[in-house]
């Protein structure tokens, strides 16, 4: 229980050790306000007790007093430099605060003093991967593997950030090599599954969501999940069934109301597609997603002042693909100005971090104020190795560009960037949805 360099049993006083170990029993229970105020007498008998302040503010973190844990820690600290655990638990405590690069600050202390502490590093992978720091989370977790070569938890998270970078083979070799260690580890049939529905697999998708749901019938994420992979394969009835399964498990997921109004406004029911985005936003105001979904809707409903308004938060909120339709819509009101110093704000928060998605955001953004051509997005759309990426990003080079043809009143030639679009078949990728949309409403104005 002491550690190397604190004071042994031998040097305490009596009565400070009666408290430390009545409190450690008292923690050991489950009794954490018994065993605060049992350290805090611990501490009074002997202010230099390095391990009642460590305990102490292991049992406050707990409680969710961080701020108080954290000054425990560094207290420990003062008295013992050499903790590795201390540097652990306040890098912990400093997450819980939002203060990421001091925990990883605190991590990176612990193993300077122990080079093969494997909880630190993967500790720090997730701190940098928060931060968006991708390589070097990517470059922790592989350390951690080398040190625990079995560790399946170790195989999903570094799966999930080669994911989040665009490395779906290696993320799905991650998430294999974890099912290998561990046959019913939901999680990775879930992260596994993502992995291959953004590479296209919609089949090999659907069925590792569907084992995630086999080995946790409660497992409302995997619900989710598949409810996007249902829907990209067309099948919205399916997709909607699974929200509402997500829903009866968790009636404050927000983000399943968000995906059931997607599947709903993929059927065309736009009404009850607003309903679920509007209801989304009521449990998760900051969903910045349900706001431009629901920006969509109100626009296919007729409702530009609506949509500008949804376009304007979700923007607000940091969602990069709001700016470009905020844009499109002041442009159409031939306020393109006003348009333009909001997207030109977007693009700047975009340079970081520095990734594939970031980047080729930025190269429509572009597109759209003119900076770049539509020959280099078309070129950029199809640079991916992903042939799903690769459709999508082409689906989407091919719709922003016919909307700036019809701004520029070029009807026959926004008509065929439409259908351009319509070709990549991303049926589930909203900028395909919109090129229906578009294709419906310039078709019978030729008719009039």
């Amino acid at each position: 229980m002491f550690c190397a360099g604190c004071q042994t049993s031998e040097q305490l006083p009596a009565s400070a050790l009666t408290f430390f170990k009545r409190a450690f029993a008292e923690q050991q229970k489950g009794d954490r306000t018994g065993a605060i105020a049992d350290y805090t007498r611990a501490l009074e008998a002997d202010p230099k007790f390095t391990e009642a302040y460590f305990y102490r503010g292991d049992a406050m973190r707990d409680e969710g007093f961080y701020n108080g844990a954290i000054a425990d820690f560094t207290r420990a600290l003062e008295l013992e430099p050499k903790s590795i655990k201390a540097y652990c638990k306040r890098g912990l405590t400093r997450e819980s605060v939002g203060d990421w690069n001091s925990a990883i600050i605190d991590f990176t202390r612990a193993l300077e003093l122990d080079p093969a502490c494997t909880d630190a590093y993967f500790r720090r992978g997730g701190a940098r991967w928060y931060v968006g720091d991708y390589t070097g989370a990517v470059a922790d977790f592989t350390r951690a593997l080398e040190l625990e070569p079995k560790n399946s938890l170790l195989f999903v998270d570094r799966g999930a950030v080669r994911r989040e970078i665009g490395d779906l083979e290696g993320a799905i070799a991650d998430d294999t090599h974890a099912l290998e260690l561990d046959p019913e580890n939901s999680g990775a049939h879930n992260d596994r599954g993502l992995a291959k529905r953004d590479q296209g697999d919609l089949t090999g998708a659907i069925a590792d969501f569907t084992r995630a749901l086999e080995l946790n019938a409660n497992f409302s994420f995997a619900y989710n999940n598949r409810c996007l992979a249902r829907c990209a394969a067309g099948d919205f009835d399916g997709a909607i069934a699974d929200t509402d399964s997500a829903l009866k498990i968790n009636p404050q997921y927000s983000e399943a109301f968000n995906n059931r109004g997607l599947a709903k406004r993929d059927e065309g029911d736009f009404d009850g597609a607003i309903t679920d985005f509007t209801h989304a936003l009521q449990l998760d105001p900051t969903l910045r997603l349900a706001y431009f979904n629901r920006g969509l809707a109100k626009r296919a409903k007729h409702d530009p002042s609506g949509a500008a308004d949804d376009f304007r938060e979700g923007a607000r909120l940091g969602y990069r693909y709001s700016a470009f339709w905020e844009f499109l819509l002041q442009a159409e009101k031939g306020q393109r100005e006003n348009g333009t110093i909001v997207l030109t704000q977007e693009l700047e928060s975009v340079k970081k971090p520095d990734t594939e998605n970031n980047r080729w955001s930025a190269q429509i953004g572009n597109l759209l104020l003119g900076r770049t051509g539509f020959d280099a997005t078309l070129t950029s759309a199809t640079a991916t190795r992903n042939d799903y990426t690769k459709r999508g990003r082409v689906c989407e080079a091919w719709f922003y560009q016919g909307m700036l043809q019809k701004l520029a009143g070029q009807r026959a030639n926004a008509m065929e960037s439409f259908h351009h679009a319509l070709s990549t078949g991303r049926v589930e990728w909203p900028e395909y949805q919109e090129a229906v949309y578009e294709l419906k409403a310039l078709n019978e104005d030729t008719k009039m």
